[in-house]
């Protein structure tokens, strides 16, 4: 881990997209006065479950694993999250301790913002609540939206949706089978007769370490779910739990 001062172009790009991108100017000028820069190497574990909550966590390059844990077993990968994505909100403003456990998934720059510096922000312009209100409900709405998708959609179009994630320029999703199988949750096998169908329809084409989009229209056509039965989840048990959430 390394730990670096001020970088304005790297708060430009935070500034620019996701939820600081929608704030006010005062409150975007004291998250540039409040935090400092620190690097975390790929696999490099940036907090775990059960830690204090020490500070506010501001993506501007490369890309976080976030993982939680279910019962003794292996803890799940529920999301990837890379350029704009903020975290760390929840268990900071409950004063508790830290829910899930995040990891550098590719060498990652992160700007911290200390607990102190919130809660003393908070102190002097409450009226700021409203900025982190509006965090955790953007990470609470993704979290939503992941279940939404395991309970509902085919793997074939979860894979479509998570490679259009993970390729920020929009034709490369630099992930390896391994890490999409856990993100998808998933075995590999499985993981590979999704990406064989893709593969035959023209819409993507594999490498090493990487996925490139070919059809980008089409794959995003594959992302919209809809009440069409053939969107209905492989699992019948899934499939009639989710109906139940209409």
């Amino acid at each position: 881990m390394k730990i670096g001062g001020k970088n304005e172009l790297g708060l430009q790009t935070l500034s620019k997209s996701g939820w600081l991108a929608e704030q006010p100017e005062d409150f975007c000028n004291w998250i540039r006065t409040a935090g400092r820069w620190v690097e975390f190497d790929r696999n490099q574990l940036i907090y775990d479950i059960g830690d204090g909550a020490s500070g506010l966590y501001g993506i501007a390059t490369g890309s976080v694993d976030i993982t939680f844990p279910v019962g003794d077993s292996e803890p799940v990968t529920v999301t990837r999250e890379g350029c704009g994505f903020w975290i760390g909100d929840l268990a900071l403003l409950a004063r508790k301790n830290r829910l899930v456990s995040v990891r550098g998934a590719t060498m990652t720059r992160a700007f911290v913002v200390p607990q102190a510096a919130v809660f003393e922000l908070l102190a002097e312009r409450p009226e700021h609540w409203h900025s982190f209100y509006q965090l955790s409900y953007e990470n609470f709405t993704t979290a939503l939206r992941l279940l939404a998708e395991v309970l509902s959609l085919p793997v074939k179009v979860r894979l479509a949706r998570r490679l259009r994630a993970l390729a920020a320029d929009g034709s490369t999703a630099p992930v390896t089978q391994h890490d999409l199988a856990r993100l998808l949750g998933i075995t590999r096998s499985r993981l590979q007769r999704a990406l064989t169908e893709l593969t035959t329809q023209g819409l993507i084409e594999t490498g090493y370490n990487i996925i490139r989009i070919r059809d980008g229209d089409a794959l995003a056509a594959m992302c919209l779910a809809s009440d069409d039965p053939h969107l209905a989840s492989e699992d019948p048990y899934i499939a009639v739990s989710a109906s139940k959430l209409r």
